[in-house]
C-alpha cells in the first residue's frame, strides 16, 4: 500500500456519515479514538477508490486482511504495535464498518456495507471534498484533524511540495454533503485568527489549476471553436444560397446499367430535367429538374398518369420521394464540392499525363452541370 497513511487520516467513519466514533459508555482513550479513525480510514470509500494494494488484498480472502499485514502502514504501525490492543479498540466502534475475527488475527470491512459503485463512489465523494487553503506550513496532521473535527470532517489529506513539506492547504473530506457546502459557503472560516484564504470544491481547484496552466490557450480554443461555427454558418448560408429547393427527386428501382439519356428522356416527360446522377451499382438515382419544387410537380403528374397510381420504367415499379432538409443540403453540398474538384482537376498542370485529368473518364455516370469532360451526354445546358 502506498504510504498515503503518512499524510492523512480518518476524522470520522468513511461511510456511516452521521455516527459518532465513540462507545455506549463513552469511554474511548485519544489513542484509541485515533486507531479507530485510521483503520475505518484504509476500509473507507475515500481510501478503497484509489488504494490498489487494499483492493488486491481484499480480494484474496473474503475480504479478509491480517492484521500482521495492516502494521506494515507506517501510520498505525506509529500509533501501536499490539494487536490486542487494536482490536480491542476497534471493537468499540459502533459504526459496523468493520468485521474482526474472533482470534484477532484479521479484519474485513463488514458485508452489510458493501463499497458502492465507482459511478456512485464518485459522485458522492466529489460532493463532499473540499480544497482548503490559508494554513501555517508548521503543522501537522494531527493539528489538521483536530481542526476540522468539529466541522463534521471525515478524513484529512496533506499537501506536500516535491521536498515533503507541508504547504499550507489540504484536501478534507466531509462526513455530507451537506457539511461541505456549509463549509465552503460560510462567509468567513479562520484558523485561530487567520482567515482561511480559500475554499473550493475539489473538482473546481483541479480546473481552476488546470486554466491557469493552460494560460490563455482555453481563451484561444474558445475563440477558434466561435470563428468555426461563424464559418459553417456562412458556409451554409452561403450554399442555402445557391441552391434549387426541392427539385431533386430520389427514384428507387431503376434497373442497373441503365442509359443515362434513357433516365433523362423518360423523367423529362414531367418536367424540365436539368441533371441525372446514376452511378454504377447505385440503388437509387437522382433527378434534378430546374426550378424550386418542380420535383414534387413532376413525381405527382407522373402518379397521376401511370395505371393505378404505378409507375413503371422497363416494367420495374419506381418509388419516388423530394429529398429535403439535412438530406438536401448535403445533397448540394457534395455536388458543389464536386464541381470544384473536377475544376481543379482539369485544370492545366493537374491530374496525369497531358494535365487532363489522368488516363480514365468519370466513374459516376452524371448528365448536367459542368460535366464537359465526361463521355456521357449532359441532360441539358444550365
Amino acid at each position: 500500500m502506498a504510504n498515503v497513511d503518512d499524510t492523512q487520516s480518518q476524522v470520522k467513519n468513511g461511510d456511516s456519515k452521521d455516527a459518532e466514533v465513540k462507545s455506549s459508555s463513552g469511554d474511548l482513550t485519544p489513542l484509541e479514538k485515533k486507531i479507530i479513525r485510521q483503520v475505518e480510514y484504509y476500509f473507507g470509500d475515500a481510501n478503497l477508490d484509489k488504494d490498489k494494494f487494499m483492493n488486491e488484498e481484499i480480494k484474496k480472502n473474503e475480504g479478509w486482511i491480517l492484521l500482521t499485514t495492516l502494521l506494515t502502514f507506517n501510520r498505525l504501525k506509529a500509533m501501536s504495535e499490539d494487536a490486542k490492543f487494536i482490536t480491542a479498540a476497534l471493537r468499540k466502534s459502533t459504526n459496523d464498518l468493520l468485521e474482526i475475527k474472533e482470534d484477532d488475527t484479521a479484519i474485513r470491512r463488514s458485508p452489510s456495507q458493501p463499497v458502492p459503485s465507482a459511478e456512485i463512489r464518485k459522485q458522492d465523494l466529489q460532493s463532499r471534498q473540499l480544497y482548503v487553503k490559508g494554513f501555517p506550513t508548521e503543522l501537522t496532521l494531527d493539528d489538521l484533524i483536530e481542526y476540522f473535527e468539529p466541522y463534521g470532517a471525515e478524513s484529512v489529506l496533506l499537501r506536500k511540495d516535491i521536498k515533503k513539506n507541508f504547504k499550507g492547504s489540504a484536501f478534507v473530506l466531509f462526513k455530507t454533503a451537506e457539511l461541505a457546502k456549509e463549509f465552503l459557503t460560510a462567509e468567513e472560516i479562520k484558523y485561530k485568527d487567520t482567515p482561511l484564504i480559500e475554499r473550493l470544491f475539489k473538482q473546481d481547484y483541479f480546473k481552476k489549476k488546470q486554466e491557469e496552466k493552460l494560460g490563455g490557450k482555453i481563451e484561444d480554443i474558445r475563440k477558434k471553436d466561435e470563428q468555426k461555427k461563424k464559418r459553417e454558418q456562412e458556409e451554409r448560408e452561403e450554399l442555402l444560397a445557391r441552391i434549387t429547393r426541392s427539385s431533386v427527386l430520389k427514384v428507387t428501382g431503376i434497373p442497373d446499367e441503365t442509359p443515362i439519356d434513357k433516365i433523362k428522356e423518360f423523367f423529362g416527360k414531367y418536367g424540365d430535367v436539368a441533371w441525372v446522377d446514376f452511378g454504377k451499382g447505385d440503388d437509387h438515382a437522382k433527378i434534378r429538374y430546374a426550378t424550386e419544387n418542380e420535383a414534387k410537380v413532376a413525381w405527382d403528374k407522373a402518379l397521376e398518369e401511370a395505371k393505378d397510381k404505378k409507375v413503371l420504367f422497363d416494367e420495374k415499379e419506381l418509388t419516388g420521394v423530394v429529398i429535403e432538409g439535412e438530406e438536401e443540403e448535403t445533397h448540394w453540398k457534395k455536388f458543389f464540392e464536386s464541381i470544384q474538384n473536377r475544376y481543379k482537376k482539369n485544370k492545366p498542370g493537374h491530374g496525369g499525363r497531358g494535365g487532363k485529368g489522368g488516363r480514365g473518364g468519370f466513374k459516376r455516370r452524371n448528365a448536367g452541370d459542368g460535366d464537359g469532360a465526361s463521355k456521357e451526354k449532359r441532360s441539358r445546358n444550365d
